[in-house]
């Protein structure tokens, strides 16, 4: 079972270059990625992202500047590093 510190709920993406926003009910660390699951998300190398939300304690965590790792990405979940 993973640990409540790995688990986000309550999460927002925002693209750093356009603010553009996502929103995702969950997201889960596994491996040194962000995995959160947004379906309508459309890829664009070089682009950075900022995700919050709030893990198993309801401690507000930030991940600022991060990439997308298409590789690891699919089945609308998106893989961020």
């Amino acid at each position: 079972m993973p640990s409540p510190a790995t688990l986000f709920h309550d999460v927002l993406v925002v693209c750093d270059q356009t603010g553009e926003e996502w929103t995702a009910a969950t997201a889960e660390v596994r491996e040194g990625l962000v995995y959160v699951p947004m379906p309508t998300f459309t890829y664009t190398p070089g682009r950075t992202y900022t995700l919050t939300g709030r893990d198993g304690g309801e401690r507000l965590r930030s991940f600022l500047s991060v990439t997308v790792e298409w590789p690891r990405s699919a089945d609308g979940v998106v893989a961020f590093r």
